[in-house]
């Protein structure tokens, strides 16, 4: 036997749980959000109820993505996966969308349910964390971990196809000194400077790394 929350503890649950719920009728009419909802979108509950959640279209997707979508929801009743939406202010986030058809007895589709996280931040985290495995932390050149790999990769291709590869080495000569004397604030300045001018005397096909530091 299932028992059902009285409709005002429902609300108060639905209204405070911390993932977005969007409810719309089977015209695809919104007829209830959250809070989180207007905490992640910034639109609140009157300026979006009655309307289509195409208001939250971030034009990232083509026309397929939401054939695709709409197949899964009609022949399964759910669809899940990542999706990027806009929010009020014109800000394009990624979000983890859940959407499921609700039917009546009679098997016909009276509502859909959609549940979604916001994951723009873990998302910018997990590539900011990708980013320091392969860049210099002070520099943002290629470290030395990416620039050994992409050295390889260079020089493989040198032979299979007996071509010159050039390959530079610069070292910074009293480099400690300078720290001693001037602090490693202006040091670590110095070497943002060179690595800019590095990269603005070679092509865009060329790679400037930098094989010390973090």
């Amino acid at each position: 036997m299932i028992n059902l929350l009285p409709p005002e503890i429902a609300s108060i649950v639905l209204s405070n749980i911390s993932d977005g719920i969007m409810v719309t009728n089977k015209k695809n009419e919104i007829i209830f959000v959250n809070n989180a909802f207007s905490e992640v979108t910034g639109y609140s509950d009157a300026e979006v109820i009655g309307s289509d959640p195409r208001l939250l279209n971030s034009s990232y997707h083509d026309e397929q993505f939401f054939i695709d979508m709409w197949d899964a929801i009609n022949e399964r009743g759910n669809w899940k996966g990542e999706i990027w939406d806009r929010r009020k202010n014109g800000e394009i986030y990624l979000e983890f969308l859940s959407i499921r058809a609700i039917k009546n007895s009679e098997g016909g589709v009276e509502h859909y349910v959609a549940v979604f996280t916001d994951i723009n931040d873990k998302r910018k985290a997990e590539q900011q964390l990708d980013r320091a495995a392969l860049y210099d932390v002070l520099t943002d050149l290629p470290n030395r971990i990416q620039t050994v790999h992409y050295l390889q990769n260079k020089l493989n291709s040198s032979r299979r196809n007996h071509k010159l590869l050039a390959v530079v080495m610069l070292d910074l000569d009293d480099f400690k000194v300078t720290n001693d004397q001037f602090g490693h604030d202006l040091g670590d300045r110095l070497l943002v400077v060179i690595a800019q001018r590095l990269q603005r005397l070679t092509r865009s096909t060329d790679m400037v790394g930098r094989l010390g530091g973090g």
